[in-house]
Formats: structure tokens, C-alpha cells, sequence
């Protein structure tokens, strides 16, 4: 699990956020999170902070303590070890299936990987849960499609 320091996380989230998000000032006015049933946005300049979980999952802080975990669809090789995260969004918000991509940094590369859902979260061992329950619904598909291909060769 990487965590790091707001300086380098506020540097990197300014550069990116700013090179990649349209110029729409900051206010008072925005609320960090905008919802229906099935979709959640998150205000992007509104972000100071990041821990990511795994190579799935990041957690984003916005003003002292919201918390927001951020999925993908696949796994981001070593993004839980990114040094510098931003998002890269075609306008202020990000919202879950939208297109928009986490960009990172492994302190070898660049990477970007497509973020599928946004949600808010009361705690980072909340976020933490839900990450881990993803990952066993996914290692529990993965046997089951394991034991189907299996039974379909053996018939």
C-alpha cells in the first residue's frame, strides 16, 4: 500500500489536474460529489490527497476528510506503488464509467488505466473492505469460470 505525503501528492495533482482538466475556476459553490442511482462524479481540482489500496483501487481525499475510492476496470501494474497519481478528464468532473483515466507514476514509468466506478466512502477501512470483498467476488468468478472451461473439456 502506498501512501505519501501531501507535497508530492499536491505537486502531482496540481500538474496533472491542471494540464488535463478544462478551466473551470474553483468555488465554494462546488460540491465535491454529484450523484444519481447509478453513477457518482467527483469535482477533480477539488482533491488534495491519495492512498492507493492496490492495483485496483485508490482512495482520494477531498478537503479534510472526505474520502472517495476510485475503481478500474482492470488492474494498473504497480499503482499501489505510484509516487504521483492524476486524473485525466474531459471536463472539472469524474465520474464512474465515463472514460476518464487515472495517469501514475511507478518511479519508472507513466502509466494510465480507465477508472470504472467512483464512491464515497465514511473511512479508509471502509474503502479497504470494499476493495477486498471486489477482489474475492472477482477471484470467485475467475473459479468459476475456471471449473466450467474444465467440465466443458473433460465432456
Amino acid at each position: 500500500m502506498a501512501k505519501f505525503s501531501l507535497t508530492s501528492v499536491s505537486t502531482a495533482l496540481a500538474v496533472g489536474i491542471v494540464a488535463v482538466s478544462a478551466a473551470i475556476p474553483a468555488s465554494a459553490e462546488h460540491e465535491s460529489i454529484a450523484t444519481d442511482k447509478e453513477r457518482q462524479c467527483l469535482y477533480v481540482r477539488s482533491i488534495n490527497g491519495f492512498n492507493s489500496i492496490d492495483d485496483e483501487h485508490v482512495i482520494f481525499t477531498v478537503g479534510a476528510n472526505k474520502k472517495y475510492l476510485v475503481s478500474t476496470f482492470n488492474k494498473c501494474h504497480n499503482l499501489d506503488w505510484s509516487e504521483q497519481i492524476a486524473i485525466k478528464s474531459s471536463g472539472s468532473w469524474t465520474c464512474s464509467y465515463s472514460a476518464d483515466k487515472l495517469i501514475y507514476s511507478d518511479g519508472i514509468s507513466h502509466r494510465t488505466c480507465l477508472i470504472s466506478n467512483i464512491q464515497f466512502v465514511e473511512s479508509s477501512e471502509q474503502a479497504h473492505k470494499i476493495a477486498a470483498a471486489k477482489k474475492q467476488h472477482k477471484a470467485e468468478e475467475r473459479a468459476k469460470r475456471k471449473a466450467s472451461k474444465n467440465a466443458e473439456t473433460d465432456i
